[in-house]
């Protein structure tokens, strides 16, 4: 029955075409992977390359492109190898106009953020692939602050960028994989080609010299990488789909509505066109039906999963970490609990809100509970409006304070309200206003607008660190794309987005987060071990610009705070918190593996901080805590930043002893 459709498989010239595809393309990507590419800006031919670019321009000595706000450079066919990045770009502010600070991006990876000094200068960076060796191409994107140069009123610029040199490092496994799988998809597409012709009733010859054609220019077109990565994978999963709904077509015997006893040669043009018209139509209408119906019957599947049987790794810490590790942090809980609790806290998106640009949204879970007011619940929550018979705390800070990772009776607030009551032996409420992505600014703002709102604490305690070196520049996590919003520049579709949600996506990337875990072994040796291994790297975090910028901004918010509560009668406290890269055995952190991006900048900014409380006090009411880890040889975070429930409770125990230690919770309640 499927005998047009099989017929290929028996050729000679189908495996003779195979065979040819497999060792052409595979020489091709070995031969050209590893050539280091080297981009001279301001030329003719490196327009290919570059997007969101002004336009070329001569100097004096050397040609150049400005940046804008965002730019990008796309390599095909790298994005799978480590990589040595090295640019030679210029800040080139004018007198009176501050230094640039400029983040380097790559396929989604912040590789740097620094500030770029004056003059030409050669930055290097390392680029480390995802573990799968599939294709992919090279997406750098090179963001910096911008000046309007004087004169010029019409133009936005960023930084000069004049060379652009990419180069492969040696690694002989990575490249054989590579080359391996690059040359397998490109040869399935040359395949299921010559499959479908087959099936059209093209004799043998034709669809091998078209195969041949086609082999040659795809293989001209990676040397010259002008075929992107991208573009290779989704021709060839068309042409399976296509070969599949052909079989399909075949097997219900709809080929014989329009397949005639003449042969191909048989037939004049408007025939053959006629026939292959028909056949595309009917192709890509079953292609429709079969995507349709394989995301109903995949979203059934589903939907028993989640609701009958155990979902196990459904959230993102258990998937990257896996469930042995996390067993170690959460003693006291069965894994469906922990899945339960890390999914809870994962899984909320944010909801708008005025000034602050998002919180935290209402939420009601077995773990985590989020009041409609704006404040995760605590253990023994007080009312709200709060009671003005009891001492009320408003306590703030990022997701740290929130208690990402812990059940709302395991936060710092909880065990802060918990220890306070008893010391002082009456009724404390805290209210824990603690959001993730909050830092400072974020929570200066937010109390003004609870007291605007008439609702006024005797106590404001602010959990501060982390989130400060983290959004060093100032800007709020959802700043970018509301700024790409309103400039008409955001790529954010309706199409992508049901695509991100369509039930094949979710199995495709469930797929893909196993092929991950076998790839790079996830388990609890490999987590322990390599810590020890970690590097910060100097050159880039311990940047003296950025941290007395943001030691800087937190005194000034702290200022302002202070102001602000003194006139409303407001014992504010500002506490410095720990963090796993000041004064902790990173040994025995369990998912220190990989480092910690941005945050790294907290190691040497802590430093900083240390010597300058040291020398200068910055008032009895702010509590220095970021030591109270040292010494200590057992796990505290949960994942890379978040407090265990010890740690948790360990601050709030530090906290209420510097309040006593220092007669705060008697002025506070005077």
């Amino acid at each position: 029955m499927l005998q047009h459709t099989l017929r290929g498989w028996g050729d000679r010239y189908f495996w003779l075409l195979l065979f040819l595809s497999l060792v052409v393309l595979f020489c091709v990507y070995r031969i050209i992977l590893p050539s280091p590419i080297f981009i001279n800006l301001g030329t003719e031919s490196d327009g290919r390359y570059l997007l969101n670019f002004h336009h070329g321009e001569q100097g004096e000595l050397y040609p150049f492109r400005w940046t804008k706000d965002a730019s990008f450079i796309r390599i095909p066919n790298l994005g799978s190898l480590p990589l040595e990045i090295t640019l030679g770009a210029d800040a080139a502010r004018p007198e009176g106009q501050p230094l640039p600070r400029v983040s380097l991006i790559a396929n989604g990876t912040v590789l740097a953020d620094f500030i770029m000094e004056n003059g030409i200068w050669a930055h290097r960076f390392l680029y480390q692939p995802p573990l799968v060796p599939l294709p992919r191409d090279l997406l750098l994107e090179v963001k910096s602050d911008t000046f309007v140069p004087p004169g010029d009123e019409y133009r936005v610029l960023g930084i000069l960028l004049n060379t652009v040199e990419i180069k492969p490092i040696s690694s002989p496994l990575r490249l054989f994989q590579v080359s391996l799988v690059g040359s397998l998809i490109g040869s399935l597409s040359i395949a299921f080609s010559y499959l479908l012709l087959r099936w059209l009733g093209v004799r043998q010859k034709k669809p091998f010299v078209c195969g041949i054609v086609v082999l040659v220019l795809l293989g001209l077109g990676i040397v010259r990488r002008f075929i992107p990565a991208r573009s290779l994978i989704g021709v060839s999963g068309l042409l399976l789909a296509g070969y599949v709904v052909a079989i399909l077509l075949e097997a219900k015997g709809y080929r014989k509505l329009w397949m005639t006893s003449k042969t191909w040669a048989d037939m004049d043009y408007y025939q053959k066109l006629s026939r292959c018209y028909k056949t595309l139509a009917l192709m890509l209408l079953n292609t429709f039906v079969l995507i349709l119906v394989l995301n109903i019957g995949l979203l059934a599947i589903l939907q028993i999963k989640d609701h009958f049987f155990d979902v196990e790794e459904s959230n993102p810490i258990s998937r990257q970490y896996g469930n042995l590790s996390l067993k170690k942090v959460y003693p006291d809980l069965s894994e469906e609990a922990i899945n339960d609790l890390l999914t809870e806290t994962w899984s909320r998106p944010c909801a708008y809100e005025p000034f602050t640009q998002f919180k935290e949204r209402s939420y009601h879970g077995d773990y985590v509970n989020v009041d409609e007011n704006g404040f995760r619940i605590t253990k023994n929550q007080g009312p709200w409006p709060p009671d003005p018979d009891k001492f009320n705390i408003f306590l703030f800070g990022g997701s740290t304070t929130f208690g990402y990772g812990m059940p709302d009776n395991q936060t710092v607030a909880s065990y802060l309200q918990e220890v306070l009551s008893n010391r002082l032996e009456r009724d404390v409420r805290v209210y824990n206003f603690g959001r993730g992505h909050y830092y400072s600014t974020h929570e200066r703002v937010l109390l003004e607008r609870l007291l605007v709102s008439g609702f006024i604490p005797d106590m404001a305690i602010f959990i501060n660190g982390l989130n400060d070196f983290y959004y060093y520049n100032d800007e709020p996590y959802y700043t970018d794309r509301l700024e790409r919003f309103f400039n008409g520049t955001a790529q954010v579709s309706l199409e992508s987005e049901l695509l991100n949600k369509l039930p094949m996506t979710r199995v495709a990337n469930s797929l893909k987060d196993r092929v991950k875990q076998i790839l790079t072994k996830k388990g609890d040796t490999a987590l322990q071990n390599e810590p020890e291994d970690i590097l910060f790297d100097e050159d880039i975090y311990n940047n003296e610009a950025i941290i007395t910028s943001v030691v800087n901004r937190y005194l000034e918010n702290k200022k302002l705070i202070e102001a602000v509560t003194a006139v409303y009668g407001i014992q504010p406290i500002f506490v410095w918190q720990p963090v796993p890269t000041y004064k902790y055995d990173l040994n025995y952190h369990l998912f220190a593996a990989g480092g910690f991006g941005r945050t790294s900048h907290t190691r040497y900014g802590y430093q900083y901080m240390a010597e300058l409380v040291k020398e200068k006090p910055l008032g009895n009411n702010f509590l220095w805590c970021a030591d109270i880890q040292e010494h200590l040889q057992k796990p505290l975070y949960v994942d890379k930043y978040h407090y265990s429930a010890e740690m948790s409770n360990m601050l709030a125990v530090t906290i209420t002893d510097l309040l006593l230690e220092r007669n705060l919770l008697m002025i506070g309640a005077q």
